[in-house]
């Protein structure tokens, strides 16, 4: 059982949980509906509960038996004037009036199986009648999750109770080792990783844990949901809730809520208000199980040198105003823009949380860079419903979500040329990948879209858009757009044709790179190989804004580009999508430099650089041989041991290419990862790293490669008492 906060603020917890195998108890304060000036907030908050719930409907099968059940509980019936006969009767008036609201009528005929009213919530004494007919109404609506009485494995009978009592203990969380180690002291335990995987993902499922990255070797699981949303709703209840703020911890806390940019000094400030709930202690799980669910997301560096040492929390953003709106709308509809015809992603259902558009651009930030306005702040063009993204050099998208639809509008801001033939195409697969990942972790995967084509890129209620499909058969075909706020009633027509079909749904040619591009003749550089390990973290450091849209075009699914991102979240951007380029090659026998370069080139990277220092990558760097004050016959020797622990102290998060860029095999990264794991320290596996390439390499592991490998990952040599470098 979970409670979730009633106000808008915490509505994004709630589908962290919410699935159609839950008895859904809506109470709601029953004297605020029944007062002439505060009714309309109440029946409204019940309508959106309702049509939240509805939409864990499966199918027409699933919603037609009632699934999922609704309890509704009208309370504060104590102040309500009137005898018991009158109080029911005034309660069956707001009945009334919620079934007036459009689809309600349906949704409370299939969903709601009883209506409850109790009064003095404050003394329990007074209400063991309804209590007790609350259980039984849970015991008869019970049988309609859809695990009812499913057999399941006796094992994981074991293994759940035991699970309970670490929970009940109070212990929040628990590595796969220590699951390992639970599981093998039972007597009949479950057979090997692959069984508890399975058994995860069914408590996952069920609501009773949170299980998240099942597919790797260090999956997080978190015992008690409840604790996440706690942790969570310290970050977005309202200030008068937050005690103990200093002045200047009170001016960040100001800060964050107009903005919507989390610091992670100000997320720490506001768990260590809480030492009892054990929010600090667990850090990293907690913070990683909310990136999972769409609660934060740490946005990617604005460049290769940038930490990012603040996370976006989507629904703390504020929502787009007019005035917000005119000025991409006036970007847009500029004189040196060139924009696509806008692609609508329309919902079956009436209804669609605003959870869903919150998470969906939350997601986005997650992999694209922010459209950026010269004298503009980073982000400022990313509000609650409206988000505009650099997808590449070239392009940005506009997205806008309102009601049941979602626009997408391709832009860039050079008149250079028009929007040719499947420019929108892989982006639309990715951002529609991207929604249906949403769908799914929100237990809503069921809910399903149709495209259309219009001519605006902000959603409104008159627009009438044209079915994508249509367009096949029928070209051109109307669309009808009104602007907002107009004095006038006539409506504007647009006419959609194929042409603007093919922009977002003609696929590229099915051919090779190397047919489709001519190959490049680079003196010292064979483009037709499979690219070095070390090159591939050449490459790396110049994709930071485009390599989403450069590994798609490389052929991977952007499940996996974000599940390694995830994986290696530890490390910094350019290692990670090093790591990308290792997974993207190592099954590919046809991997080639010509691939990579095709497909950078086509997202607007200009590969002259590149190729450049591919050519010249064994050069030795004079200047820094030159410049150094180590006389080179110190720079030509194997570091000493206290060198190797200034060095190991220097290393930072890009750790993985520096030994890359050295030499070492990726394999041999991770097993030394895999040995410092439960006591993980840059400086200690650096340290360990070290003297495993030194004994490798022998005489050629010398102190010059080293700061050469080091100025290459941009790591700072900072001078200490330890050592000479």
């Amino acid at each position: 059982m979970y409670d979730f906060g009633g106000e808008e603020v915490f509505y994004n917890t709630h589908h962290s949980l919410m699935t159609s195998d839950s008895i859904y108890l809506l109470v709601f304060d029953a004297a605020m509906c029944l007062n002439e000036k505060k009714e309309q907030g109440g029946l409204e908050s019940i309508v959106k509960w309702l049509q939240s719930v509805a939409t864990y409907a499966v199918d027409i099968e699933e919603s037609q038996k009632g699934t999922p059940p609704v309890l509704l509980i009208g309370s504060h019936m104590d102040l309500v004037d009137g005898t018991e006969d009158q109080k029911k009767e005034k309660l069956d008036k707001v009945m009334v009036k919620l079934r007036s609201y459009p689809g309600l009528e349906e949704i409370m005929k299939r969903h709601v199986k009883k209506v409850l009213s109790i009064a003095c919530l404050n003394d329990s004494s007074k209400n063991k009648d309804v209590f007790a007919e609350m259980w039984k109404m849970i015991a008869e609506i019970a049988p309609l999750q859809s695990q009812w009485k499913k057999r399941i494995p006796g094992k994981w009978i074991a293994l759940e109770f035991e699970l309970l009592q670490k929970k009940e203990s109070g212990e929040k969380v628990m590595t796969i080792e220590e699951l390992e180690e639970l599981n093998n002291a039972l007597k009949l335990p479950l057979d090997g990783i692959r069984s508890l995987k399975l058994f995860l993902r069914y408590l996952h499922l069920t609501g009773f844990m949170l299980c998240f990255d099942l597919e790797s070797d260090n999956p997080i699981i978190v015992l008690n949901p409840q604790w996440v949303i706690d942790a969570f709703k310290c970050l977005i209840t309202t200030i008068k809730f937050v005690s103990g703020l200093t002045d200047t911890e009170t001016k960040l806390w100001e800060d964050y809520v107009e903005t919507g940019r989390l610091p992670v000094e100000v997320l720490k400030i506001l768990w260590g208000k809480h030492p009892d709930n054990k929010f600090l202690d667990h850090f990293p799980v907690l913070v990683a199980a909310m990136e999972r669910l769409g609660l934060l997301v740490k946005p990617l560096p604005s460049d290769k040198d940038d930490k990012v040492n603040y996370y976006l929390v989507p629904s703390m953003l504020k929502k787009a105003g007019d005035m917000e709106i005119d000025m991409m709308t006036h970007i847009l509809f500029g004189p040196t823009a060139v924009k696509s015809c806008t692609l609508c992603v329309k919902f079956q259902n009436r209804f669609i949380p605003q959870a869903i558009y919150d998470k969906f651009i939350a997601a986005c930030i997650h992999r694209f860079q922010p459209f950026a306005v010269p004298g503009k702040p980073r982000f400022g063009h990313c509000h609650r419903g409206l988000v505009v993204l650099a997808i590449d050099l070239v392009w940005n998208v506009l997205i806008h979500c309102s009601g049941n639809v979602m626009k997408l509008t391709l832009f860039k801001l050079q008149s250079d040329s028009a929007v040719s033939p499947g420019t929108g195409y892989a982006i639309r697969l990715v951002l529609a990948d991207v929604l249906q990942q949403i769908l799914t972790m929100n237990q809503q995967g069921h809910l399903k879209f149709d495209y259309y084509l219009h001519c605006h890129p902000i959603v409104r209620p008159t627009d009438e858009a044209v079915e994508a499909k249509r367009l096949l058969q029928t070209s051109p075909l109307p669309c009808v757009h009104k602007d907002a706020g107009a004095q006038k009633t006539e409506p504007t027509f647009v006419y959609i044709d194929k042409r603007h079909y093919d922009v977002w749904f003609q696929s590229p040619a099915e051919v090779s790179f190397r047919n489709r591009n001519p190959v490049r003749d680079i003196q010292g550089v064979n483009l037709q190989r499979c690219p070095t390990y070390r090159e591939q973290g050449r490459i790396a450091k110049s994709l930071t804004d485009i390599y989403h849209m450069v590994f798609t075009q490389l052929g991977l699914k952007d499940k996996d580009i974000i599940r390694i991102r995830q994986t290696y979240g530890h490390l910094s951007l350019r290692s990670q999508i090093t790591n990308l380029f290792l997974f993207w090659s190592n099954p590919r026998l046809d991997a080639s430099l010509q691939q990579i370069i095709t497909a950078m080139e086509k997202h607007g990277q200009d590969t002259t650089d590149v190729m450049t220092e591919l050519k010249h990558i064994d050069d030795e760097d004079d200047a820094l041989i030159q410049g150094s004050r180590i006389p080179e016959s110190h720079l030509r020797r194997i570091p000493e041991a206290k060198e190797i622990e200034t060095i190991a102290v220097n290393a930072d998060a890009s750790y993985f290419d520096l030994f890359v860029e050295l030499g070492l095999k990726p394999s041999t990264i991770n097993q030394q990862e895999i040995r410092h794991k439960n006591h993980f320290c840059v400086k200690t596996l650096s340290f360990d790293l070290l003297n495993t390439w030194i004994n490798e390499f022998g005489d050629n592991a010398t102190l010059y490669k080293v700061l050469a490998a080091m100025k290459e990952c941009n790591m700072s040599i900072r001078p200490c008492d330890t050592g000479t470098v």
